[in-house]
């Protein structure tokens, strides 16, 4: 029994405590995580500074974009590829994912050759996130690969809008650049 009860007591938001928020917000109540709200749908996200920020960039893009356009959502920096905030596709319903890549995994999406720089090329809005920029573990994550998709976005595209929030923890700090959205502005397809 004790084996049993520990874990509930020592790690609880590990175990019970993520499960019961969870289990209450999916009965509508936000007990865990900030929403970001989009065309009736919600998204919750841990830190409440980039929530802020996401929920106003989908916002603009929402009032900018014609459905059926195409959105590109990725890191910052295309030659790494750690993770995608691709929660930003279901919260803009109207659009159309500009990539085979969701979600964007080292090594596969980045790699040479992978398409990556033609779905940029092929997409009328990009998202990128800097929400990730420190991103760093001992695997390929880190590894830096073809620069091709980047050279696509300041060839093709225009900054909208440079979306950033202070830090959740310190709302006096520096606004930490979060997203940056951006227009196609050449013709490329």
């Amino acid at each position: 029994v004790l084996a049993l009860v520990l874990p509930l007591v020592a790690i609880p938001y590990f175990t019970y405590r993520t499960w019961f928020d969870l289990s209450n917000q999916s009965r509508g109540r936000q007990i865990f995580g900030h929403g970001v709200h989009n065309a009736g749908r919600v998204f919750y996200l841990g830190d409440g500074a980039v929530a802020r920020a996401a929920d106003r960039l989908t916002s603009d893009l929402d009032r900018l974009a014609r459905p059926g356009q195409h959105l590109f959502v990725g890191s910052a920096d295309l030659r790494k590829t750690p993770y995608s905030d691709a929660y930003l596709y279901y919260l803009n319903p109207k659009l159309v994912p500009g990539t085979y890549y969701i979600e964007m995994d080292p090594g596969m999406a980045n790699r040479p050759g992978s398409g990556l720089a033609g779905d940029v090329a092929r997409s009328d809005w990009l998202v990128l996130s800097h929400v990730w920029d420190v991103w760093s573990e001992p695997n390929s994550s880190r590894d830096l690969m073809s620069d091709e998709p980047n050279q696509v976005v300041r060839r093709e595209f225009c900054t909208v809008q440079e979306y950033r929030e202070p830090d959740f923890g310190d709302p006096q700090g520096p606004a930490k650049l979060r997203f940056t959205l951006y227009r196609r502005c050449r013709p490329g397809r």
